[in-house]
């Protein structure tokens, strides 16, 4: 590298290279272009980024018209942060991000085009400002939850097209991590202990969402885990150009999932024996960790002979119906580690894909609200950016299917959120779904109307409960805080009376509505359907439904 630069001989980039203070301050006094790339692209910052030399890049970024990003989020050159973070210079990198010009939606956006997965996550770690990539990834990432297919029109700085599919597998499997960790604190409130098996499926995904590690560390975290535990599970989000799948590796099983098709002949989940163990070598994990090093031969043909893999069992799983086999392959991933997870407790195969499956169909219809609420509370730029009622239509349009509890569940809380929800649910023009979300209705406006204390006292509006209730499964005692709202105490007074009990956040149902008879048949139901926008009262909410359903207002309870 100094040869390159002795040799083009560009004075600033070589007295940066040198750590020559006084020359380098030399030179920017005399007027020389800081930023003037060297034949290789090279900027004088991005020399002392790749060197390492921070108190060369203190001084240059302390320059009034340096540059520290790219022209385009759509370049193919590094960025002078990516150059230092790649090259084991993380500190200048932390002094480049705090730049006040540095861009994090354009550099967020670059990361995410080419697959850069650990400059983006430094950016996440570093708390860096990047609302319209993180738009974009969420975008993205609905269409993968969601199934939804094509692409959405908005009003962004840096595109103006997102397309539903084709996400990297990084992105959702920190999503579904993320996910799968709130379903499992929300299961572990409801019981003591939590089962090893779902300790080892948080940690297992954990170790698949840490791409910070490199393939090789992650396989030393995985044998580590094995000598203390016995036996663990490494999740490898793979895959080849076009495609993408999600190998699981425990002891000596190997699970192939694939949710694609046209892609081979093994759909679903493939259990094989590993005769040749010794075969899984760092490079062979490179190389499966990494999509754009194989094709599809390599997986299907060369792990297979230098794995020596023996079919065991084959478990049945929906193949993908629009191209999003990153997020559905990734979330097979669960259900495959359970099953091994399942025989290490002495369970036939049968059984364990049994008890697998039970857990993984539990955690999708939870994913479905945890999905919505995501979308939900980014409302505010998704409307600034005119996408929100078309992304939430979407959904609703792909996911009414009056006979699942979860999706007219769903389907509440999208239409709940629209501008225009008549038209919108008129135009779906299925009895079935009429007469579930009728039903739901009827049931909400039942548990209203036998609550006294949402009627005499109307500061308890639903949506002051978000920020106190976790309308969920505790069993608190409350006896003094009933007392008080039947005596009509005012909503500051239950505050200041009773600050430990709503800092639990664990209130059931009837700990709020004060009568048992008045439950709705899940409470979590209720707060998926009811709770999910913080901008309508409840009575609002309960009339904005009513006239979703004009024969129903008829029989309806006047308020």
């Amino acid at each position: 590298m100094y040869d390159n630069y002795y040799r083009i001989k560009y004075p600033l980039h070589v007295a940066i290279a040198e750590e020559n203070t006084q020359q380098a301050k030399a030179l920017i006094k005399l007027g020389v272009d800081v930023n003037q790339p060297d034949c290789d692209g090279f900027t004088p910052l991005d020399v002392a980024a790749s060197l390492g030399l921070k108190s060369m890049a203190a001084l240059l970024l302390s320059l009034p018209d340096i540059q520290v990003n790219l022209e385009s989020a759509f370049s193919t050159k590094l960025s002078v942060y990516e150059v230092a973070l790649f090259t084991g210079h993380e500190d200048i990198a932390k002094l480049v991000v705090a730049h006040p010009s540095f861009n994090g939606d354009s550099a967020a956006i670059n990361s995410i085009i080419f697959n850069t997965n650990l400059a983006y996550q430094f950016l996440e770690e570093n708390h860096v400002e990047k609302p319209y990539a993180d738009t974009w990834v969420l975008l993205k990432l609905t269409g993968h939850r969601y199934d939804l297919y094509g692409e959405v029109h908005v009003s962004a700085p840096y595109y103006d097209t997102v397309s539903l599919t084709g996400l990297e597998n990084n992105f959702t499997t920190s999503e579904i991590y993320q996910s799968l960790v709130t379903y499992i604190a929300d299961q572990s409130s409801k019981i003591e202990v939590l089962p090893p098996i779902l300790e080892h499926l948080v940690d297992t995904y954990a170790l698949a969402n840490d791409v910070s590690k490199s393939p090789e560390e992650r396989y030393e975290v995985y044998l580590s885990l094995n000598e203390q535990l016995g036996k663990n599970t490494l999740l490898i989000p793979s895959g080849w150009s076009q495609h993408s799948i999600c190998v699981v590796l425990h002891d000596t099983q190997l699970y192939i999932c694939n949710r694609g098709y046209g892609s081979d002949q093994a759909h679903g989940i493939v259990e094989y024996e590993i005769t040749h163990p010794e075969m899984i070598t760092p490079a062979l994990l490179d190389t499966l960790y990494d999509p754009f090093l194989q094709t599809k031969d390599f997986i299907m043909e060369e792990i297979y002979s230098s794995l020596g893999l023996i079919e065991l069992n084959c478990f049945e799983m929906p193949i993908q119906v629009v191209g999003n086999c990153a997020w559905t392959s990734t979330e097979a991933g669960i259900y495959a580690t359970l099953i091994a997870e399942y025989q290490d407790y002495d369970y036939s195969p049968e059984e364990a894909a049994s008890l697998a499956y039970d857990f993984y169909q539990n955690w999708v219809e939870f994913d479905y609200s945890y999905g919505i609420d995501s979308v939900i509370s980014q409302h505010q730029i998704l409307e600034e950016l005119q996408v929100y009622d078309c992304l939430l239509e979407k959904i609703l349009d792909c996911h009414h299917d009056g006979s699942n509890p979860v999706e007219v569940q769903l389907a509440l809380s999208i239409l709940v959120e629209l501008d225009d929800p008549e038209s919108v649910f008129l135009k779906l023009e299925e009895p079935v779904f009429s007469d579930a979300v009728e039903h739901a209705v009827t049931e909400v406006i039942h548990l209203y109307d036998n609550s006294n204390v949402l009627i005499d006292y109307p500061y308890f509006y639903l949506n002051d409960f978000l920020s106190y209730f976790d309308l969920g499964f505790s069993d608190l005692d409350s006896k003094e805080y009933y007392k008080d709202v039947a005596m009509g105490q005012s909503w500051d007074h239950l505050l200041e009376e009773h600050p430990a009990l709503f800092a639990q956040d664990t209130l059931k149902m009837e700990d709020v509505f004060c009568d048992q008879n008045a439950l709705f048949s899940e409470a979590i139901s209720v707060q998926a359907m009811v709770l999910s926008s913080s901008t309508h009262e409840f009575s609002d909410f309960i009339q904005l439904h009513l006239d979703l359903i004009p024969e129903f207002i008829e029989s309806a309870v006047h308020f």
